[in-house]
């Protein structure tokens, strides 16, 4: 988790969703972003 009080929410879904994306790509279905 980021350092960042703050921020720290808003950066991790936002991590996770780059994180979905690039497993999508990669052929794992991983959720309702795939």
């Amino acid at each position: 988790a980021p350092a960042t009080p703050a921020p720290a929410a808003g950066a991790r879904v936002l991590a996770a969703g780059v994180e979905a994306d690039a497993r999508t790509r990669a052929g794992q279905d991983t959720g309702p972003d795939a």
